[in-house]
């Protein structure tokens, strides 16, 4: 007989096969796991709620899907796997093969690398903190690198850049400003379509804050172990 916890590994496994993220029916329908987390229900006597919880084995299954940043993994469980090594959110674009998209609202898609991806929210944060501290003194030198930065510094600086691009200060990215975010950024970062796009937990088109701030790690990541400091 299995172990208590193989068996939980095994279920949360399987969970990630079939979850999408973003859930149709069941107790999953409203709840939009960020940073590569699958949805996981539970009922406890007259109690049922939902967490948000990362596969850490998966099956041997092939099963490929494609992700939005166009990377293909054996199976979904192996990408929220993945996501979730990297404290990133990962929409799936299509299951199977990677293919080209047709879809005219994913032609802005470009393919972004493992190497690429797993450095972006540290040069996307480069450049975010280089740009806000240069608005406020020109003559600033930029001394600490995106990893280098706390988790409280990170969050001030998500916050100035949301600040900054929620022109009629609703909130939330609307689609037009969401855009915009996205036509200045695509040709500095290919990248960057694939995380707004996963960074849409809800995918409403739209972004609001807290969408924002859990776009990015809460803390520095080695890659190697997954493991963080805040």
């Amino acid at each position: 007989m299995l172990p208590i916890r193989s068996l939980f590994l095994a279920l949360l496994a399987c969970l990630a096969l079939v979850s999408a993220q973003r859930q149709a029916y069941g107790p999953c329908r409203d709840t939009f796991c960020p940073r590569g987390g699958v949805c996981t229900p539970y009922v406890e006597g007259d109690r049922s709620y939902t967490t948000c919880e990362c596969p850490t084995s998966c099956p041997d299954l092939d099963d490929p899907v494609c992700s939005i940043f166009n990377q293909e993994f054996k199976n979904a469980c192996e990408m929220h796997k993945y996501a979730c090594k990297l404290q990133m959110s990962m929409a799936i674009k299509n299951a199977g093969a990677c293919v080209k998209p047709t879809d005219p609202k994913m032609m802005g898609m470009t393919d972004c690398p493992k190497w690429m991806l797993e450095q972006f929210p540290y040069r996307f944060l480069d450049w975010l903190y280089l740009t806000r501290e240069l608005s406020r003194d020109p003559r600033f030198e930029i001394a600490k690198r995106g990893e280098q930065l706390t988790g409280d510094e990170i969050k001030e600086v998500l916050a100035w850049e949301f600040n900054n691009w929620d022109l009629n200060k609703n909130g939330i990215w609307d689609k037009e400003e969401l855009d915009l975010v996205q036509t200045i950024l695509m040709p500095i970062e290919g990248c960057s379509f694939g995380f707004l796009k996963s960074c849409d937990l809800d995918g409403k088109g739209d972004m609001d804050r807290r969408e924002w701030m859990m776009c990015f790690p809460e803390g520095v990541i080695d890659i190697s172990t997954g493991s963080r400091r805040h």
